[in-house]
């Protein structure tokens, strides 16, 4: 395994998060282990509350941890590159769909590299011909995939995703999903997807963790090979099997 494997490899120990509000303590994190393989999509799912969120914004130090260890590879503490996508796009809306992917890595290449791997991410994403265009002049679904062109265009190690495709439509939803599986197959990220939706997880996931109030109540592995066909005997008795965790 190569040095990026190493560091994309997650090791997660009785880490704990608190949140003071108005006075009243909110302990969001009780004590979470967690084991993430390297080149694994990982989804998390649970109540709201559970601590899905939180934990990724750990992960990648948007906040700190009260207690407990976050390690990568055998033993590293210093973050690998770590990159996460929020439910919201997030784009800056004065710079057209190709300015806001090549945002991350801008100064950091050549032109002709920059050009080549903007132009790279366009064409995977679909999103070529927009490449003018201003965040506002493009639908939700396809502003999302330049959210997400830009992640990827940051080549990090490891993809954080909190509901990406939350605010979705059917439609745009199950299109980034299939493109999600395509990304993870063809470019061999380590992802961790936060999702509300069992069957999304399903759709997605090599591994399901259930969190409860704060901590990791089961895991499961899936076995189905991609695409997944929501209608399966086996993919109905495992959405059964993780409902009935989470509300059972």
């Amino acid at each position: 395994m190569g040095a990026r494997g190493k560091l994309a490899q997650m090791s997660i120990r009785n880490v704990h998060k608190t949140y003071s509000i108005q006075g009243e303590k909110i302990h969001a994190l009780k004590g979470v282990d967690m084991d993430i393989e390297d080149g694994s999509l990982v989804c998390i799912v649970g109540k709201s509350g559970c601590g899905k969120s939180t934990l990724l914004k750990l992960m990648c130090s948007l906040e700190s941890k009260d207690e407990g260890d976050i390690a990568f590879g055998n033993g590293i503490k210093d973050l690998p590159k770590v990159s996460i996508v929020f439910q919201e796009p997030r784009l800056m809306p004065w710079l057209t769909v190709r300015k806001n992917i090549e945002f991350p890595i801008k100064g950091k290449l050549g032109k002709k590299e920059l050009e080549k791997r903007v132009t790279g991410q366009l064409e995977m994403l679909g999103i070529r011909e927009f490449e003018n265009a201003y965040p506002s002049q493009v639908s939700g679904g396809m502003a999302q995939r330049v959210s997400l062109g830009r992640t990827l265009c940051y080549e990090p190690d490891i993809i954080l995703m909190d509901e990406p495709l939350g605010a979705l439509d059917a439609f745009n939803r199950k299109k980034l999903q299939d493109e999600i599986v395509s990304i993870f197959k063809n470019e061999k990220k380590t992802i961790l997807f936060v999702t509300h939706d069992v069957e999304e997880a399903l759709i997605l996931g090599q591994k399901i963790i259930v969190m409860e109030e704060g901590k990791v109540k089961d895991s499961l592995d899936v076995e189905m090979e991609y695409p997944r066909n929501p209608s399966s005997v086996e993919f109905i008795n495992l959405k059964k099997r993780i409902l009935s965790l989470i509300f059972g």
